[in-house]
């Protein structure tokens, strides 16, 4: 939900999570939320007042959706609004060597110095990425097909980059695009931000069985209510072997383990 969504149920006298509350404000009103806002525990959830008219006036400020990222570094969170630019590494077939070709976007504009493949494999962690061979190789074994520079470019799509509109919209030009991400509730809220965009064309990177993969589910999650919100999220996106993973293991996987 947006502050915005938060604020509006604020006005009505409703309850809310206000745990996910505090997530929608800048670091700087969270670390004085306990003079800002006046709470009353209602049920699982809590009903919030503002009783200084200058800290509400603030907050309509906050959800009012910055015109760029200069006003909303201003506002005390730059990351409220995309910035007018956007860059890509990318692995294709007729590389050099090792080191991965940029890809630059902005409003209109995209450059990049190759033809892009049938299919893109968007890696999330900076370690796999830059071992695409060995990834590709694991994605034909996952997939029982063969995958290879030759017909898919490897993307690094870590730190949520793939749900800047710009990076989604050039992802969209591909027939198929492939997500090998963390199993844990940042991946999948990648791949649910990019399926909600593109479609079936998007498509989580997963083996046919999880449970010979049981072992690699090692981080604990934050707390119980994380891996029950992860497993509903699994579930929801129809990927019922990983939450049925999540369910026997207990632990999420960082996808570091799959090499």
């Amino acid at each position: 939900m947006t502050l915005q969504g938060y604020l509006d149920r604020i006005v009505r006298g409703e309850a809310l999570n206000y745990e996910a509350f505090l997530k929608c404000l800048p670091q700087e009103v969270r670390a004085r939320h306990r003079r800002m806002f006046r709470t009353t525990r209602v049920g699982g959830r809590w009903k919030v007042e503002v009783p200084d008219a200058g800290d509400w006036e603030r907050l309509l400020a906050l959800a009012r959706r910055p015109a760029s990222r200069a006003e909303a570094a201003r506002q005390g969170d730059s990351h409220r609004h995309d910035t007018a630019v956007s860059y890509l590494l990318v692995h294709h077939h007729g590389l050099e060597d090792e080191r991965p070709a940029v890809v630059y976007l902005a409003p209109g504009i995209c450059r990049q110095g190759f033809q892009r493949k049938r299919r893109a494999l968007v890696i999330e962690n900076e370690e796999n990425f830059f071992r695409p061979r060995a990834m590709l190789e694991l994605a034909s074994r996952f997939r029982d097909e063969v995958l290879d520079p030759a017909g898919t470019d490897v993307v690094l799509g870590g730190g949520n980059r793939v749900l800047r509109p710009l990076v989604r919209e050039w992802l969209a030009g591909y027939e198929q695009v492939l997500c090998a991400f963390d199993c844990d509730p940042g991946g999948l809220a990648m791949y649910a931000g990019l399926r909600e965009h593109a479609g079936p064309a998007v498509e989580f990177l997963q083996p046919a069985d999880w449970r010979p993969w049981h072992p690699c589910f090692r981080r604990p999650p934050d707390s119980t209510a994380s891996l029950a919100g992860a497993i509903r999220r699994a579930q929801d996106l129809e990927l019922d072997g990983l939450a049925a993973a999540f369910s026997a293991t207990r632990r999420f996987m960082e996808q570091e383990m799959l090499l």
